[in-house]
C-alpha cells in the first residue's frame, strides 16, 4: 500500500512540474493525504463487511453445533 501512495505521489508531482507548476513541501503532504484517503475509506469498508459476514457466519455455524451436540446429550422420554 505504501508504495502505491509513493508511486501515486510521484505521478501527481512529476505530471505538475512538466506542467510548469511549482509544488511547495505542504503541497506535496497534502497531495499524500490524498492518496491515502481513498484507501483508508476502502479498507474500512472491507473490514467492516469482512467482521460482519464472519461474524454472522461463525455465529450461526456454532449455534447449529452446539444445538445438535444439546439434542444428543438429552436422554430418551
Amino acid at each position: 500500500m505504501l508504495l502505491m501512495v509513493w508511486v501515486g505521489a510521484i505521478v501527481v508531482t512529476v505530471n505538475a512540474k512538466l506542467l510548469g507548476g511549482n509544488v511547495s513541501f505542504f503541497q506535496n503532504i497534502c497531495l499524500l493525504g490524498y492518496c491515502v484517503a481513498p484507501m483508508i475509506a476502502a479498507t474500512a469498508v472491507c473490514m467492516f463487511i469482512r467482521l460482519t459476514v464472519s461474524d454472522v457466519v461463525n455465529l450461526t455455524l456454532s449455534t447449529c453445533g452446539s444445538t445438535m451436540l444439546r439434542r444428543e446429550d438429552r436422554p430418551p422420554e
